[in-house]
Formats: C-alpha cells, sequence, structure tokens
C-alpha cells in the first residue's frame, strides 16, 4: 500500500464531511479524496477490518487505502475539522464573503454587546483542542471578521495583533501611519491568533517559533491576499498581516506620481534593450509598486519576463514569477543563475541583498539582459557606492547601468478638506528656502480632516521621486571612482531634481504637506533651495539664473556668484550694481 506525507497533502473539504470526527478519530483514520463510487482514505492501521467495513457501511462506496503515520492523520483531523467547523459557523472556509459583516460593522453597539466576553484569565494552553475549541467560539471568529474587515475598509497596508502584560492592542498602518485600532483583554490572545493560525493553515500548536502562512478572502467580488506572520514574544504571540491589494500591480508609470521630466527619464532607462535599472529607498517606499509599474510598460507579446521575489507579492499576467525558498536552497543568486538560462528578455530581482546576486545581475545586465531590482540606499547615488561597497567593479557599473530611481512615500492631503495657508518664515527655513522668495507670497496647504478622509486629513499616497540617469559624464565619473559629491552635481547636469525638491513642487501643487515632504527626507543632505520669482519652480540654491525660464535669481551676485542680500545696492565682493 502507497505511503502519504499529509504534511504536505491536502483533504477535499467535500470528503473530510463524510465522514464524522468521532469516527476519525475512534479509527485514526481521515478522508482525502471521494468520487461517486470510491472514497480515498489515509489510515494508521489498513488492517483495521472493522474500521473499513463501517466506513463501506456509512458511505456505501468502495474504499481505497493509503498508509500514514498516527500523529499525522490527528494533525489533518483536526486541521480539516477546523475548517469544517469554521464553514458551519460562518458560511465559508475562508471568509470568503463579507456581506453579514457589513451590517455587524454599522451597527457597532449591537457587535460590542455581542463580543464582550468574560472568561477567566488565561496564561498558557496546554492542549491544542483546548485552543481550536476556544478559536471555533463564534464570538472569536466574529471579533477576527470584523478586524479584518476593519482594516480593508480603512485601506490598511499591514495589521498589527500585539499581546502586552495587561492588554491585546490591536494596531493598523495606514499610509504609512500606525495607529490604534482597539485594545482588548488579554483573555483574548490566544483564541484570537489561534483563529488568524487555523485560517492561515499555520500549526495551532506551535507556540515557540515564528511561522508564515497566507489567508485568501473576497470582499466585495474583489480578491485579497493576506500574509500572516507570527513571532514568539514575552507575553504571547504577535501577529502582523500584511494586505496584498492585487490592484496596486496593475498602477501605470503615469499613476505613481512622476512628473513629464521624470517620466520621460524612467522610459528612457527602462525601454532600453539591456542594463541596469535601480530602484533605492527604505522600506514602505513604494519600490515594488514601481517595478510592478515599470514591468507592466514593458510587458508584450515579443519579451519573455521572469520575476524572482521573496516572497511573489502579486501576480503579473504575463510573467513568469519565481519564489525564493532559502530554506531549500533557492536563494536569489540560485534562483538568477537558473533563470538565465530560460532565455530571457527582462529580469526582475525583488531585492540585491549579496555581492553574489549583485554580480550576476550586473553581469546579466551586461551580456543582453534587462535587469530591474532594488537596493536599499538612503538616496541615489548611493546605490554606486553600494555595488562597490559589494565588489563589484567601477567599470562594469559604469557600462552597465541605465540609471538610478531613489523614492519615498508621502501622504495625499485630501482633496475635500484641504486648507491653504501662507508658511512662516520659519517653515521655508527649515525646508532649506531663502533668499528671494522670502518677500514672495507662497501658498502651502495644511491637513484639517473630514468623513472622506476618516477625520486624517490625508486620503492615499504618491512617490516623489530622484532620477539620476547614466549620462555619459555620470558613466566617466563611475568609471574614474568619483565622489558622490561629483555624481551628483553630473546628475544635476542630466537634469536630475531632488526628492526634497520634488516634494516641494507637490506641495505647492497642493498634492501633500511639508510636514510630510520633511517627514521622509529627513535623512537625505538637505539641499538649500530657491524659489524663482517668476515661475515659481524650486531650484537649487547653487543656480544663479533660472534653467527653466532663465530669470535672474536675487540670492546671488550675476557676475562674481557670490551670496548677495536683498537690502544691498552694489556687490561688496566685485562693485556690480543691483538695478532689481
Amino acid at each position: 500500500m502507497p505511503y502519504i506525507d499529509l504534511t504536505f497533502a491536502s483533504a477535499q473539504s467535500e470528503a473530510a464531511k463524510l465522514i464524522d470526527k468521532d469516527v476519525a478519530l475512534k479509527y485514526v483514520l481521515v478522508p482525502l479524496n471521494a468520487t461517486n463510487r470510491v472514497v480515498e482514505i489515509a489510515m494508521a492501521n489498513p488492517m483495521d477490518i472493522d474500521a473499513i467495513r463501517e466506513v463501506k457501511y456509512l458511505l456505501n462506496k468502495d474504499v481505497d487505502i493509503v498508509i500514514s503515520t498516527p500523529t499525522e492523520i490527528e494533525n489533518a483531523i483536526r486541521r480539516n475539522y477546523a475548517e469544517i467547523a469554521l464553514d458551519r459557523t460562518t458560511g465559508t472556509t475562508q471568509i470568503d464573503a463579507f456581506d453579514r459583516l457589513k451590517e455587524l460593522f454599522d451597527d457597532q453597539d449591537h457587535l460590542d454587546n455581542k463580543l464582550d466576553i468574560k472568561t477567566e484569565r488565561i496564561d498558557v494552553y496546554s492542549e491544542a483542542n483546548k485552543i481550536l475549541k476556544d478559536s471555533e467560539s463564534p464570538p472569536v471568529i466574529q471579533l477576527v471578521n470584523k478586524i479584518i474587515f476593519s482594516a480593508l475598509k480603512s485601506k490598511a497596508s499591514d495589521i498589527h495583533m500585539e499581546p502586552h502584560e495587561n492588554a491585546f492592542i490591536i494596531r493598523l498602518r495606514v499610509d504609512g501611519i500606525m495607529s490604534n485600532l482597539t485594545q482588548l483583554s488579554k483573555t483574548f490572545a490566544p483564541p484570537v491568533v489561534s483563529r488568524i493560525k487555523v485560517m492561515a493553515k499555520l500549526d495551532i500548536s506551535e507556540r515557540r517559533i515564528p511561522q508564515d502562512g497566507g489567508i485568501k478572502i473576497k470582499l466585495d467580488n474583489k480578491g485579497v491576499d493576506l500574509r500572516v506572520s507570527t513571532l514568539p514574544t514575552q507575553f504571547g504571540e504577535k501577529i502582523v498581516i500584511r494586505v496584498l491589494d492585487p490592484t496596486a500591480s496593475n498602477l501605470a508609470l503615469t499613476e505613481i506620481g512622476l512628473n513629464d521630466k521624470d517620466y520621460q527619464m524612467v522610459l528612457e532607462m527602462i525601454e532600453k534593450p539591456q542594463g541596469l535599472v535601480i530602484v533605492t529607498g527604505p522600506t514602505g517606499s513604494g519600490k515594488s509598486t514601481t517595478l510592478y509599474s515599470s514591468l507592466n510598460h514593458l510587458m508584450n507579446e515579443r519579451s519573455n519576463v521572469i520575476t524572482i521575489e521573496d516572497p511573489v507579492e502579486y501576480n503579473l499576467k504575463g510573467a513568469t514569477q519565481v519564489n525564493i525558498n532559502d530554506k531549500a536552497g533557492l536563494s536569489f543568486a540560485a534562483a538568477l543563475r537558473s533563470v538565465l538560462r530560460q532565455d530571457p528578455d527582462i529580469i526582475m530581482v525583488g531585492e540585491m541583498r549579496d555581492p553574489e546576486t549583485a554580480e550576476i545581475a550586473v553581469q546579466a545586465s551586461i551580456t543582453g539582459h534587462l535587469v530591474i531590482s532594488t537596493l536599499h540606499t538612503t538616496t541615489a547615488v548611493a546605490a554606486i557606492t553600494r555595488l562597490k561597497g559589494m565588489n563589484i567593479r567601477a567599470h562594469f557599473i559604469a557600462s552597465s547601468l541605465n540609471g538610478i530611481i531613489a523614492q519615498r512615500l508621502v501622504r495625499k492631503l485630501c482633496d475635500s478638506c484641504k486648507q491653504a495657508y501662507t508658511p512662516s518664515m520659519e517653515e521655508l527655513i527649515l525646508l532649506g528656502l531663502k533668499g528671494e522668495q522670502m518677500d514672495i507670497g507662497v501658498t502651502f496647504y495644511k491637513a484639517k480632516g473630514c468623513d472622506d478622509c476618516g477625520g486624517r486629513g490625508y486620503k492615499g499616497r504618491i512617490g516623489i521621486y530622484e532620477i539620476i540617469p547614466a549620462s555619459p559624464k555620470v558613466r566617466k565619473l563611475i568609471y574614474e571612482d568619483g565622489s558622490e559629491s561629483d555624481i551628483n552635481l553630473a546628475a544635476t547636469e542630466a537634469g536630475t531634481t531632488s526628492a526634497i525638491e520634488d516634494g516641494l513642487r507637490k506641495t505647492l501643487q497642493g498634492i501633500t504637506t511639508i510636514e510630510e515632504v520633511m517627514r521622509v527626507t529627513s535623512n537625505i543632505s538637505n539641499r538649500e533651495m530657491v524659489l524663482c520669482q517668476k515661475c515659481m519652480l524650486p531650484l537649487s540654491a547653487d543656480y544663479v539664473f533660472c534653467p527653466f525660464c532663465g530669470h535672474s535669481l536675487r540670492h546671488k551676485c550675476p557676475k562674481c556668484f557670490n551670496p548677495r542680500n536683498l537690502n544691498w545696492k552694489f556687490c561688496p565682493f566685485c562693485n556690480e550694481v543691483f538695478s532689481d
């Protein structure tokens, strides 16, 4: 008789419903598959004739036997019948419908009364059956579903369930900012955590090591993936659920916040048949969205697109996507080597984490492939320094690089309630503005809060960017091991504007606030800037004339380029007469 490993094999939910849980436990068996005539059953003792005879009698079907161990069968019984219990209670095995929850959410007081559970203090569960029983309690199911529904309604990117000494705190990350959703009694923690683990098909009896799983749900006929991660802490297991909205992978390059000039620069980078394009920024800065938007632009029937990710966040139609599995030996470097034998045209590498991956990616970009990848650096030019730190030779970087995109995400002001105001001089100085704009009536906007944005004043996020194209001068400086400041100057000549300048433009346009720009760019070296009095665009304080309209800037002497005071009538350095 064949042996089956039930750790990895899954049973049909309809087959599991054919035999009661008591019968399965009595004879240590679990149904796996069923047709009109035959049912396949895993048994620990295939010679138990009484068990086989009773199954045949109950189901009126022939029986095919496979062998498994008693432990694996007992674990499979717990998993399978837990899902059946969830199905009977909620009407779905993985909360596929949220229609009933909408009514519960609207009737807040009624729901809170139902969820008022008074139990003894629970510190440790010694038996998996007790954990399972508590997680199947209808109030716990309603509570978990309400938390998930609240997160989806708030458009949260993450749900944090944190056990503390005397409380169980639920927090949401909305538009990159953490906020409290609710605080529950500590007694809720074990059953809620167990409920999430059952939904994510994790081991509910294992609480000593981290686990990862996933849940697929539907809301308003739209599928949403939830990525679940557990972490043992001092006061119990913490759960973090990443909410992956499939629509995020369908954004076009024109929708992520690039201005016209930066958009054209990015197109020139990614539309080349070969080379390396690097997207940099901290965690949560929208790098993956930029990668997917670039691939969406490049996707066509003539290209073979392969992605290597850890893990695959979104399904990209038309692309071959590879999931990294370090435990099985499938690292970024190993996967990239194999991908190069799959005749790719475009390769997306989720992250260049180590020197080996970076070296293979650079070599691939030189040998006729377009490689798009990410690095964790503060600024765009720092990506070059990081590659050199990974022992990539300068001439390889210079010849392979198409360009670098550095980005941050800022919250967008709610269009329904944003308020215009005139900034104070302190705010302008804090931003790095100086010189002639001090006597200009600059208009900024600030958040207020309304029903449309949930009282936050912000709704959605948008990127601010610093794009460095690989111009001939930039390549030459990279090859000659030029300093970051020299490369920055050459990039500026090629049309690069800093992320702070891009953020200031979006502030002047009423898209975001100065506080948001400063929040996400505070760790970037702040170049002093001025505003052109004629076209009102932010410019580097190094400029003497505006490159966009040709207007003479008043913060420097146009003859000797030394700093100028607005009250001066003559330049103290060259005796130039100031007519304006």
